[in-house]
């Protein structure tokens, strides 16, 4: 069978699991199998992006926030009354007062279960399978769908696992 590699079980390499082929069958499908995966990493950076942190304290790793009219971020919420705060992204780290956030749009944001237990108000992580909302709250993500007259409903992903979240940042009509 193919060669395997130390650190990677031997079906995965050698064929025997189901949908996988043998490494040097995949170089020659693939070419520079190195190459592939940089620019799947490039791709999902296009899905990234930077802004200074305008809120007065630090910002925690998964917290949604909007794009300021300046250019800076801040936390945002759900919260209809005032201001519009309507998410772009999560952080994909926290970020010190006057720091550059970087703020993930789409894709998986991967975080531990303790920074998702932060921002989410969770143990453990996320509920695999569970949509998460931004929430009213300035800077957090809820699972319960925002139900106040006014707030804004902005659909922050579903978890894929506890430490996985599939970003789907997109919004519904405000409750009436």
């Amino acid at each position: 069978m193919g060669r395997v590699a130390a650190d990677f079980p031997s079906q995965v390499w050698d064929g025997s699991a189901p949908g996988r082929v043998d490494r040097d069958q995949l170089r020659a499908e693939v070419g520079d199998v190195d190459q592939l995966y940089a620019e799947m990493v490039a791709v999902q950076e296009m899905f990234i992006h930077s802004a200074v942190n305008a809120n007065a304290g630090a910002l925690v790793a998964g917290c949604p926030l909007y794009i300021k009219s300046d250019g800076t971020c801040d936390k945002g919420d759900a919260n209809g009354s005032g201001i519009i705060r309507i998410s772009v992204g999560l952080s994909i780290g926290a970020v010190a007062i006057a720091g550059t956030a970087k703020i993930q749009v789409a894709g998986i944001l991967t975080l531990t279960t303790a920074e998702w237990d932060a921002v989410a108000g969770t143990t453990g992580g996320l509920s695999p399978g569970s949509t998460y909302y931004v929430s009213g709250t300035a800077g957090a993500l809820t699972a319960t769908k925002p139900a106040t007259t006014g707030d804004t409903q902005l659909r922050a992903g579903v978890a894929l696992s506890s430490t996985k979240l599939l970003l789907q940042m997109h919004g519904e009509p405000p409750v009436a």
